[in-house]
């Protein structure tokens, strides 16, 4: 089912885009759950989100994650390194190519222009992330160890 346009999707990225188009790439979450790992371009309703999202993905980054994409705040965190960039990119999107695959975040299958792109400055969101906890270092391993194994099977 696809949104009408009134809805305002964003989508955060670490790189500034070449051309006018997001182009779909293949989601690279370690997580196995076939919603979090389509051939589209991510987008959530909520600004802040894709914010941080884009920042778990700076130079300087190995591995990141989004505590509780229904929360009212955002609270990544990283798994190694932490963010050397000194911007990160959002985009606002139209709904209209997306589709929602959980909670409030959607997938779009088709390449989408930005209606709007604005450069953030990272040190501005810097209280929105943290480093993991040896427990969530472990945990983020043992699962992409997990799923390695299983494509690998596949």
């Amino acid at each position: 089912m696809f949104m009408t346009e009134t809805l305002t999707l964003w989508h955060g990225s670490p790189r500034k885009i070449v051309g006018e188009y997001l182009l779909p790439m293949q989601a690279g979450d370690i997580s196995g759950s076939p919603e979090n790992n389509h051939d589209g371009i991510y987008a959530i309703d909520k600004r802040e989100f894709a914010i941080v999202m884009a920042i778990l993905k700076c130079k300087g980054t190995r591995g990141g994650s989004m505590l509780d994409l229904s929360a009212t705040v955002p609270e990544g965190i990283i798994i190694e390194g932490w963010p050397v960039q000194k911007q990160v990119y959002l985009h606002r999107l139209a709904a209209d190519t997306f589709r929602q695959v959980s909670g409030n975040q959607w997938v779009s299958f088709s390449r989408v222009k930005p209606l709007e792109t604005e450069e953030i400055a990272v040190k501005e969101f810097m209280h929105l992330i943290r480093p993991a906890i040896d427990e969530e270092k472990h945990a983020f391993y043992r699962i992409a160890s997990i799923n390695a194994r299983k494509r690998i099977k596949a």
